[in-house]
């Protein structure tokens, strides 16, 4: 095992809580991706943030304060995670600390971050900023969108969605019939993001592709 901690004295733990959770986070999947402290520096190298082991360890012991954004993103992108992963594990139903006096169990703070649902422990009650409101509906866009490219992954590998309610039914017929209903979902909230001034997410070629073969007409999609 490597030895990234200093010898002596039990070092002084001077996190901020946010911190110290994505300290625990970042150390728990190094560990489960058998990573080395040095490995995960060289990778932070790579990517414009020059930490070396001892930045590693000093961080995973909660000798460091606090990290900046770039450093965040960085390390997600060394451990092959989203960054709100490194911030909130569902999984276990530790409250996460947001900022001085602001907890929220993990499942609400993942649904804020991810701009699903406003915060419901800040002082207004959980009410979005409008200009905020519309994320809800791209990441919803979003997970349509790759919905509809893992079913067509699917069915290429020979798996076939379920038929449900009708057992048995043909197999382009279940793709349609559920390439219809994403789509039928699609179109609404491409037209409210629009209308609320975003610009409108390049689709994936499948999902201009069914559209196109379904006569549905996507907004901002040149039907």
């Amino acid at each position: 095992m490597e030895a990234d901690d200093e010898q002596g004295s039990s070092p002084k733990i001077t996190a901020a809580p946010l911190t110290s959770v994505i300290a625990g986070r970042v150390r728990t999947l190094r560990q489960q991706a058998d990573m080395r402290g040095s490995a995960l520096a060289k990778k932070l190298n790579e990517l414009g943030v020059p930490w070396n082991r001892t930045t590693v360890a000093k961080f995973e012991t909660g000798q460091r304060a606090a990290i900046s954004v770039q450093e965040l993103l960085a390390l997600a992108v060394a451990l092959s995670v989203p960054p709100v992963w490194l911030l909130v594990d569902p999984r276990f139903g530790n409250p996460v600390p947001i900022a001085d006096g602001i907890e929220a169990d993990p499942w609400g703070a993942l649904m804020w971050m991810t701009g699903m649902q406003p915060l419901a422990e800040t002082v207004d009650g959980g009410r979005w900023n409008l200009a905020a409101q519309p994320m809800s509906w791209a990441v919803e866009v979003a997970r349509i969108v790759n919905g509809m490219d893992q079913a067509e992954e699917l069915r290429a590998l020979g798996v076939q969605e379920p038929g449900y309610p009708d057992r048995g039914a043909d197999e382009a017929d279940v793709a349609d019939r559920n390439d219809r209903q994403r789509l039928a979902r699609l179109v609404p909230l491409l037209t409210r993001l629009h209308e609320s001034g975003w610009t409108l997410p390049e689709l994936s070629p499948y999902t201009l592709a069914r559209a196109k073969e379904l006569k549905i007409e996507l907004p901002g999609a040149g039907g």
